[in-house]
């Protein structure tokens, strides 16, 4: 293994506590039952869009997509883009988590649904790539709008700019959920070669430990420091006066960070490849030269024979 195992250190540690941090950010970085490093700090990629169209509570599938997208047809639901830009940027955990069986190493892209699904994303995409319209209004004209959360701040600001009351809805999930994606920073780890471990560790308590100055941009991993983060949070408006936070505000940015999917580099680059394939596959049905019978089923064996892989 290239990194020590870090759960031992934290179990015996006087300093950090696993209950210190948000739930799933160390299962997350558990691979192989070893916990490889531990992150300081992360950002949210959100979907954000109307209760009126979304309704109060958030999470969708592709079933909810689909019928917004019949709903509203003056709209779009990610803005133009491309089909690539579509499956990849706003659909790709959607398909891979639906179509892929990661315990069983199963996949089922050869059946009507993926076909169907497909076909929709194609019929509902301003091209074959990753292109999109310039110009495009980010808050009107389309129906769920993708942005990045870096702080409480943030969220505050991107509700404010729709033209009715919205929400965090999250990325399109298999089961519903909402998923909201992560990035994470400062992940730290002791490699497993080093001659110094005991002290690479002391170095690692201190700087997770220390709440002054780490965070510039971003969540804290640790749910003391973020409750203090937040607490101090100064909302800036547009001709406004600079306000503290509020309480419901507070509770917005909580609901987000509590369902926040801590992606493991594994995890993503499993969908990467997955999703890299279906496309190379759909440039020939997009191109007219191939059926959606002939795509599938060459998509079929290409996904088995990489689950299958003992390095996958």
């Amino acid at each position: 293994m290239v990194l020590e195992d870090l759960a031992p250190y934290l179990e015996d540690s006087a300093v950090l506590y696993r209950e210190d941090y948000l739930e799933g950010v160390l299962d997350a970085y558990t691979i192989n039952g070893r916990l490889s490093c531990i992150p300081s700090t992360f950002i949210i990629y959100i979907v954000l869009g109307r209760v009126s169209q979304f309704g109060e509570e958030p999470g969708w599938d592709m079933e909810k997509a689909m019928e917004l997208a019949e709903r509203y047809p003056d709209d779009s639901l990610f803005g133009r883009m491309g089909f690539a830009a579509n499956l990849d940027f706003c659909y790709s955990y959607y398909v891979v988590d639906r179509f892929v069986d990661w315990d069983s190493g199963t996949c089922s892209f050869d059946g009507e649904e993926f076909c169907r699904l497909m076909e929709w994303i194609a019929g509902h995409s301003a091209g074959a790539g990753y292109e999109s319209e310039e110009g495009q209004d980010e808050f009107s004209g389309r129906m769920a709008v993708r942005e990045t959360l870096g702080g409480a701040d943030y969220l505050v600001g991107y509700l404010g700019c729709f033209d009715e009351k919205a929400i965090a809805v999250g990325y399109p999930s298999a089961d519903g959920r909402p998923l909201h994606r992560t990035q994470v920073f400062d992940a730290v780890g002791i490699t497993s070669k080093s001659r110094h471990k005991e002290g690479a560790w002391e170095f690692l308590e201190y700087f997770l430990s220390e709440k002054e100055g780490r965070q510039s941009y971003g969540f804290l991993t640790d749910k003391d420091a973020l409750e203090q983060a937040l607490e101090e949070t100064v909302i800036y408006s547009d001709g406004d006066f600079p306000r503290p936070i509020s309480q419901e505000e507070k509770e917005q940015v909580w609901e987000i960070v509590s369902a926040a999917d801590f992606d493991t580099a594994v995890r993503k680059v499993r969908k990467d490849r997955i999703i890299d394939m279906i496309l190379d596959e759909m440039e020939g049905y997009l191109e007219g030269y191939k059926s959606m019978e002939e795509v599938v089923s060459v998509l079929q064996n290409r996904v088995e024979l990489l689950l299958q892989e003992e390095s996958f």
